[in-house]
């Protein structure tokens, strides 16, 4: 039977995958590996992100997402409401909500994202999985480690792929640590929201519509199920199988051996709508250098699980 790709390199043998590398990433993140700053940054972030989703609450589309989520009845809270409904459902609709207006937070890479987009899924998580404020907090970090590495490694403006591409893998990682899934698990769910949830930016190209401020609620939704989905067992591969580059290539014009940058997110900024001044989700962050002097390709340069 016909190979999908040529046999690896022994250079390629020898590399670990970038989906185990953020998974080993966001299953051995600790509490105590964040700075006070980088707490107090979430706190400020939470606050000004729900502030946004209350802005938006009663928007069309807003109200169109939550009557959509709220017609399935599950274990998260719809923001606004008393209600609870399907845990991806209810991120959906609150990532609806917090990202609407366009007021929540920016993060400027090789291009531009909305890392709070992923708040929202963070918090049906954590309801869901009767988590800690802690973990709550941990989970955050993650989602705002991963996107933003993501955005400063590649640049998929070359593609005309959308901005929330890399939100699927750092919601995958954020609910699955929130699930307690482990690194296999993790690296699996990470697979499964990138196969084939890979959004165009047609979205904001000409006319906008409705769609151009929810498609990062959708990825949201998309990255919880696959979440789920690692979590019952099933397995998915994108970024991680040793020598496969297809996602790279496809993503951003480049090899998945691109460098992540040696510089931790002290020198980028994330800008809140509630400050005119930016101000980084993690700075001096022993957790945040480590994750930032990774390599697509070489060693983690993650935090070992522990």
């Amino acid at each position: 039977m016909a190979e999908d790709h040529p046999p690896a390199t022994p250079s390629e043998k020898r590399e670990r995958p970038l989906a185990e590398r953020l998974a080993a990433y966001a299953h051995g993140l600790t509490y105590d590996d964040l700075d006070d700053a980088t707490i107090q940054q979430v706190k400020t972030l939470l606050i000004d992100t729900i502030g946004c989703g209350v802005g938006a609450w009663d928007e069309r589309p807003v109200r169109i997402c939550r009557d959509i989520a709220l017609s399935t009845p599950g274990p998260a809270t719809v923001f606004g409401t008393k209600q609870r409904a399907a845990t991806e459902l209810a991120a959906f609709a609150n990532a609806a909500a917090f990202r609407f207006l366009d007021f929540n937070d920016t993060y400027v890479g090789r291009f531009a994202v909305h890392p709070s987009d992923n708040i929202a899924a963070c918090l049906a998580g954590a309801e869901t999985e009767r988590a800690s404020a802690r973990e709550l907090i941990i989970a955050i970090v993650i989602a705002y480690e991963v996107n933003c590495r993501l955005v400063d490694a590649l640049d998929i403006s070359t593609r005309g792929w959308d901005p929330p591409v890399f939100g699927l893998p750092a919601v995958a990682l954020a609910a699955g640590r929130l699930m307690k899934l482990s690194p296999n698990q993790l690296a699996h769910a990470v697979g499964i929201a990138l196969n084939d949830h890979i959004p165009m930016a047609q979205t904001r190209v000409g006319a906008l519509s409705d769609w151009k401020g929810l498609a990062a609620a959708e990825a949201g939704r998309n990255a919880v199920f696959a979440a789920r989905l690692a979590q019952a067992g099933l397995s998915g591969d994108a970024f991680s199988s040793p020598g496969n580059k297809v996602a790279g290539r496809i993503l951003a014009n480049s090899p998945s051996s691109r460098r992540m940058p040696s510089k931790a997110a002290s020198g980028r900024r994330c800008r809140s709508s509630a400050s005119k001044r930016g101000s980084p989700i993690a700075p001096n962050s022993t957790a945040l250098a480590r994750l930032a002097s990774a390599s697509v390709s070489g060693g983690s340069g993650l935090p070992a699980a522990r």
